[in-house]
């Protein structure tokens, strides 16, 4: 902005090179100047200036800040980077953009962001329904494994297995990373490979413990299908 400039002593002309403005402020730049004015005019969002403040940047934030929503606010924000994106594009690279469809476009870029990182960031909790466990010693002569899944928004789902035996002293615990599934086909992969580990260390009486109600059901109703909890 020039008027930055002017105050760090590099330039002596405070004024607008796009639109002639005697002052070229950041508030200038981002609501007033030619290519802002027209992105903001085309917007719904000019009510909510009517009254903001103009003496500096800061100030104006910080009152839009306390008073518009989230969603409003970034809205304002991607139409501020907006402009000052066509300031650039027309002062340093000669070029004349059509701010409003390039402000349409950024704004489409920004709710496909939110839509994206809602889903990846935040997903949402499975539909599925946990049974709480109050952790008891095995029977004499059996082992017992506790099994837990992890299921991330992307990448690799995790296995997990503890051992313990009748005293309740941790015998082996062991991890494994596993294709991404549902909660219930990798708590049953889980599962089967805590079944797998026990035969390989030598035990043959075995009591498993998972905290997922549709993989217990499945496997106590001995019930069959197609579908790839049954599969596994």
């Amino acid at each position: 902005m020039k008027a930055r400039l002017v105050q760090r002593h590099i330039t002596n002309n405070v004024s607008c090179q796009i639109c002639g403005a005697e002052s070229e402020t950041i508030i200038h730049s981002l609501f007033k100047c030619s290519a802002a004015q027209e992105i903001w005019d085309h917007s719904d969002l000019l009510e909510y200036l009517v009254d903001a403040h103009t003496e500096s940047f800061v100030a104006r934030w910080n009152w839009l800040y306390g008073k518009v929503e989230g969603k409003v606010l970034r809205r304002m924000t991607t139409l501020m980077w907006v402009a000052w994106r066509c300031e650039n594009l027309i002062f340093f690279e000669n070029e004349h953009p059509n701010v409003v469809m390039l402000a349409a476009d950024y704004c489409r870029l920004v709710d496909d962001y939110m839509e994206y990182a809602k889903k990846v960031f935040f997903p949402a909790t499975p539909n599925y329904y946990w049974q709480q466990q109050f952790w008891k010693c095995p029977p004499r002569g059996c082992i017992k494994a506790n099994v837990d899944a992890y299921v991330p928004a992307v990448d690799k789902a995790g296995l997990g297995v503890v051992l313990r035996d009748e005293a309740g002293s941790i015998v082996l615990t062991t991890t494994k990373m596993a294709e991404l599934a549902t909660p219930e086909c990798v708590e049953a992969q889980a599962m089967r490979y805590a079944l797998s580990i026990t035969k390989r260390i030598g035990y043959i009486n075995l009591w498993i413990v998972s905290d997922v109600v549709n993989v217990i059901k499945t496997i106590t109703l001995e019930s069959h299908g197609r579908s790839l909890i049954h599969l596994i």
